[in-house]
């Protein structure tokens, strides 16, 4: 009878301190982008803050992860991203200065992640503002520069913005999807921030493709500030995730192939290319 009771002390122990581990984990993960400009002498400033947000507290071998993107009309100008394994709260700040108008993007990406293990959670935000600036020369020794929105323009001038970004990355990716001979009629164009919106998987897979993709583009230091942002373009079979993306500043083409292993994503390939 004694051992009876002790057994179930035992497994009353190991239940409660299961428990008492899973109220630990971090939870509740929340991403944030948000934006802000400057005007100077000359130019302008602007500021791109990304932030990861969770509750809990810190369990061993986990941690919060927050990657930053910084966009100026479709173009990377700043990245950056940061870990906290103890506050659950890690940001980066991102800057660029500009002398023209023009569309802004901030992303942000979070996750909290396992050391030796599957992500446990993502989250993503953005924001995006068009920055009108005109500078008023006559008085630019008094520092009089105008940094304005007006809202006769807004709209006119994103039609513009969007039309020519697009445009921009058409002929990117056209010129791309040339160089490494892909048909671009077997396959499907999606943006990198609209990974959930692939059909045909779970969210844990899209999930652990758009971690996979990030940890090995942007956090392998593969693209650069200016660099058109990557395309993803998958076939009709959906095993295969193509990445492209073009060099800024010197016209390469990068190719980067993620392969579906049973209901996970594996990097297998990379590949550059001079345009053609």
């Amino acid at each position: 009878m004694k051992k009876k009771i002790t057994i179930s002390l035992f497994v009353v122990t190991c239940i409660f301190a299961s428990a008492l581990s899973a109220s630990a984990a971090w939870k509740n993960l929340t991403a944030s982008a948000s934006m802000s400009y400057t005007p100077n002498s000359t130019s302008y400033v602007v500021r791109g803050d990304a932030r990861a947000f969770t509750d809990g507290s810190p369990k061993s071998g986990t941690g919060v992860y927050v990657k930053g993107t910084l966009k100026y009309n479709g173009s990377v100008v700043a990245s950056d991203d940061d870990y906290d394994t103890s506050n659950g709260m890690p940001s980066v700040t991102l800057k660029n200065t500009q002398k023209k108008s023009g569309k802004w993007r901030v992303d942000t990406y979070a996750e909290i992640y396992q050391d030796n293990g599957p992500t446990i959670d993502t989250k993503k935000d953005s924001t995006e503002e068009y920055v009108s600036f005109t500078a008023n020369k006559s008085k630019a020794k008094l520092g009089s520069e105008k940094l304005m929105i007006t809202d006769n323009d807004r709209n006119k001038w994103m039609q513009y913005v969007d039309n020519s970004i697009n445009e921009k990355i058409k002929i990117a990716f056209d010129d791309a999807l040339e160089t490494f001979n892909l048909e671009s009629e077997n396959l499907k164009y999606y943006d990198l921030g609209e990974v959930e919106k692939i059909d045909g998987f779970s969210n844990k897979e899209l999930q652990s493709l758009r971690s996979k993709i990030y940890k090995t583009i942007f956090e392998g230091n593969e693209i650069e500030n200016g660099d058109i942002y990557p395309g993803l373009f998958i076939g009709e079979e959906s095993k295969i995730i193509i990445v492209l993306f073009k060099s800024q500043s010197n016209g390469d083409n990068h190719k980067f192939v993620f392969v579906k292993e049973d209901n996970d994503w594996a990097f297998q390939d990379k590949e550059t290319k001079k345009e053609k």
